[in-house]
């Protein structure tokens, strides 16, 4: 994995982090503060299947999210569950770095992310 692969998969999750808070932000101020943070949270583990390719920081980028799995119902499980361990980031983040590009919820999830090329 190249250092621009690196900084694009760093600036999407900053980009899905901004926007699950935005959401979370705006139910918050207008529902309620609890209910505002759960959803974010929800919104943030699900943020890879509302697009095909991924998340909207991802699909931003030029990056795409792939399951190793053929079955769709379990692709998009494992789209959730590779989420889970982004609330350890900084051990992702070093974990990436180590293993080539893949974090321990790639590894967990059966996924893999990868840079478009532009055509």
């Amino acid at each position: 994995m190249h250092m621009k692969e690196y900084i694009y998969r760093a600036l999407g999750f900053i980009i899905d982090l901004l926007f699950a808070g935005f959401i979370g932000a705006i139910i918050g101020i207008s529902l309620s503060l609890t209910l505002g943070f759960y959803i974010a949270v929800v919104f943030f583990l699900s943020k890879d299947l509302w697009f095909q390719e991924g998340s909207f920081g991802k699909k931003k980028l030029g990056l795409k999210l792939t399951s190793n799995v053929d079955s769709r119902i379990t692709a998009g499980v494992n789209k959730i569950i590779r989420n889970i361990t982004l609330f350890i980031w900084p051990i992702e983040c070093v974990f990436v770095i180590i293993n080539k590009g893949r974090r321990i919820g790639d590894l967990i999830g059966n996924t893999s992310v990868q840079l478009l090329e532009k055509e």
